[in-house]
């Protein structure tokens, strides 16, 4: 009797946890660390802390940001195994709050925010073409000293580049916070498809809601540093949700290629989706006509040299390496300072494997396309040399929707990895 009581209990006592220690790192965060804005040499000023710097609330430390993250981590899990038991009304609530603390938080652990503005400002401002072009061209620019990759062209999609190019008319504070509240809605998007997903598929839609919506590396990294990977699965689940609704496959198909046309790492939905498709042949046709559209846009907007230098810039930002991949670790631990050619290699065919399997799969109706679109993007995370938090965003809602638990059980431990691997050196 008292376990079945404590049992619901155990899932609001998560919420709040989650709600009592994202509240407080988005509140204390405000107070101004000087890591809030990572590799940015641009001042701590009123714009910048944002609405939240009124609470007076204390910096914490390296060491307590790290608690807290912990603690949301620790919450998150509790919640989302319980979540058959906690209420509707009150997860909303909890989820909705957390991004609200986030979003109003000032721009976490990246400067990438005022990349975006950078460019923006490039087009807008100097007119300027930002697939060609770097910050270096505006260094009498205020948003310059924020911006944390000085010397590189834009690698993000024609699409967000056309979108977001009137942000850049908004000045330093107003285009920082645009951002910021587009990060918001985007996020709050991803959840909301996921549950409606969830209960076309005809699944107990909170549970996959919150496994999205209450992951730290969704608040913490990806609203609290407003990057436009939400935006890219803003579109790629309205994708989805098109598909699974039976009859809208090739508005799905032109629905990921524009998905892509933001980030070009939602393109790896595409050949999934089209094998899944009961008319393969009529989606194909509307990809290919979608990918043309957005390849003859490009080439209005920023011209052939705008599209060889975003495609180049694409290439060019895969091949980076950071020390937190699962390929640098092993690299170590095989004595290797950097990651050889040789785990590279392995790494694509990894990869290029497990992606042939689930397309294989996909086709022979083995195994829903969702799920084997999960497990490619979990093996491209796992697999590539340059993985950065945020970047978790595109395998969460994948896992969530899918049929397997063993995806979602494995997708929990990368973002374990990708915890670990990033607190202790963070903030240090």
């Amino acid at each position: 009797m008292w376990t079945e009581i404590a049992r619901p209990a155990r899932g609001h006592l998560a919420l709040s946890a989650a709600v009592v220690a994202g509240g407080a790192l988005a509140l204390s965060t405000a107070a101004g660390p000087r890591a809030l804005v990572s590799r940015s040499r641009g001042e701590e000023t009123d714009w910048l802390l944002g609405p939240l710097a009124v609470a007076g609330v204390p910096a914490v430390g390296p060491a307590g940001f790290t608690l807290l993250v912990l603690a949301m981590a620790l919450a998150y899990l509790v919640a989302v195994h319980e979540a058959p038991r906690i209420g509707v009304p009150v997860a909303a609530a909890a989820v909705a709050l957390l991004h609200l603390l986030f979003a109003l938080a000032p721009p976490l652990l990246s400067p990438d925010v005022f990349g975006y503005l950078g460019f923006a400002r490039l087009e807008t401002v100097y007119g300027l073409d930002p697939y060609v072009s770097a910050a270096t061209a505006i260094r009498g620019d205020p948003v310059y000293p924020y911006v944390g990759w000085k010397a590189i062209s834009s690698p993000y999609g024609p699409l967000f580049t056309i979108v977001s190019a009137p942000v850049g008319f908004l000045g330093l504070p107003g285009g920082l916070w645009a951002y910021k509240l587009a990060a918001l809605a985007s996020s709050l998007g991803c959840v909301a498809l996921t549950h409606r997903i969830s209960r076309a598929l005809g699944r107990d839609p909170l549970g996959p809601a919150l496994f999205v919506g209450l992951n730290p590396l969704v608040l913490v990294w990806g609203v609290g540093g407003a990057h436009n990977d939400l935006l890219t699965m803003l579109v790629a689940l309205a994708a989805v949700r098109l598909a699974v609704s039976g009859r809208r496959w090739t508005g799905a198909g032109a629905l990921v290629v524009a998905a892509a046309a933001v980030k070009a790492s939602a393109g790896l939905l595409a050949p999934f989706l089209v094998l899944a498709s009961p008319a393969r042949a009529r989606v194909l046709v509307a990809v290919a006509a979608a990918t043309g559209a957005v390849g003859l846009a490009t080439v209005a907007a920023f011209g052939v040299d705008g599209l060889a230098g975003y495609l180049r810039a694409v290439v060019d930002h895969g091949q980076k390496t950071t020390i937190y991949s699962l390929p640098h670790h092993v690299g170590l631990a095989l004595g290797f300072e950097r990651v050889p050619t040789a785990l590279r290699l392995l790494g694509l065919l990894i990869f290029v494997g497990v992606s042939a399997a689930m397309l294989r799969a996909t086709a022979r109706g083995r195994t829903d396309w969702i799920t084997a679109a999960g497990w490619s993007t979990l093996a491209l995370l796992a697999t590539t040399t340059w993985i950065l938090p945020w970047y978790l965003v595109w395998l969460l809602p994948l896992a969530a929707l899918g049929e397997s638990r063993a995806l979602r059980s494995a997708t929990l431990v990368l973002c374990a990895f990708v915890l670990i691997t990033r607190l202790p050196l963070l903030l240090g």
